[in-house]
């Protein structure tokens, strides 16, 4: 759906509102006197991003089932902005997200929570990714899509700083998410599994992924990119794409011709593949988070 329309007094720009109200912490960040403006300042912006301590405050409506969702729409709809509220702070195994429409639509997005005490700042960072998507002229629900892509890797990749409530690892993800396609993982065929495994450990990669017959094995590099061997295979050349299928269908209006339509894989990539002139494989695909952070990742990577 198209990003709702701009309304920040004559700007053409979209604004992200994030009202810091209530820190991850539990911390008030904000006075009477300023939630109080609140209200006039969601009312301009395209997108309202509070967390439920948050929503709570500004909707008063978080009791009995479904009261995340109901706060949203009711807040929504009073101030006329979509309203993203960020489950983070809810309880359960899964987060979960709201997305409430001033016309009453709404969206939920689940995921499983990950365990890190090096949360400090996910919120902010959220509705910042978001700002930036749409900076790019992402729309708007895969603005928030991406968004939180971006918050969920950069939690995997938290530096573990400090003691307590440690930052995340925001510039670790460079090769994950963004406009364009992105070289970021290579495919090469092995003979000898041990000899291998030995030799790209000894270069300084870091094995994040095994099998139990030892035909595939995964590596990380420094830099975020990946390098699997596996036995049997071409040297295969991975570009990851944000938005794969409108990728494949833009190269095949081009007269490309594709060996192997976008397809969803049993190790959660969906991939197209093609050959390019040379007759190299290229893969051009879609992981996110499972090409570094798959849930089977060695537990000690």
């Amino acid at each position: 759906t198209p990003t709702p329309p701009l309304k920040g007094r004559g700007l053409r720009l979209p604004i992200v509102f994030d009202p810091v109200m209530v820190a991850t912490s539990g911390d008030t960040l904000a006075d009477t006197a300023t939630i109080a403006a609140f209200e006039r300042l969601a009312s301009v912006a395209t997108l309202v991003t509070p967390n439920l301590a948050e929503l709570a405050t500004l909707s008063g409506l978080i009791s009995g089932p479904d009261a995340v969702k109901r706060a949203a729409i009711d807040y929504a709809t009073r101030v006329g902005t979509p309203v993203l509220a960020k489950g983070g702070h809810g309880p359960g195994d899964q987060i979960v997200d709201w997305l409430a429409e001033p016309d009453g639509n709404w969206t939920r997005w689940r995921h499983d929570r990950i365990d890190t005490d090096q949360s400090h700042g996910t919120g902010c960072t959220l509705a910042s990714a978001i700002a930036t998507y749409l900076a790019y002229g992402t729309l708007w629900k895969s603005a928030i899509v991406r968004a939180r892509q971006f918050v969920r890797l950069a939690l995997h990749d938290a530096p573990g700083l400090g003691g307590g409530q440690g930052p995340m690892g925001h510039q670790m993800v460079r090769l994950d998410l963004g406009p364009g396609v992105r070289l970021n993982q290579v495919t090469v065929p092995m003979r000898g599994y041990a000899a291998s495994r030995d030799f790209y450990a000894l270069l300084g990669l870091k094995q994040i992924v095994d099998t139990d017959d030892h035909h595939y094995a995964r590596f990380e590099t420094a830099g975020g990119a990946t390098l699997s061997i596996e036995s049997g295979a071409r040297l295969t050349i991975f570009f990851e794409c944000e938005n794969l299928d409108a990728e494949v269908e833009r190269l095949q209006g081009a007269g490309i011709i594709f060996d192997q339509l976008p397809t969803d894989q049993s190790w959660l990539w969906r991939e197209a593949r093609l050959t390019d002139p040379a007759g190299n494989v290229i893969c051009l695909y879609k992981a996110y988070e499972n090409r570094r952070y798959p849930p089977w990742r060695l537990p000690d990577a």
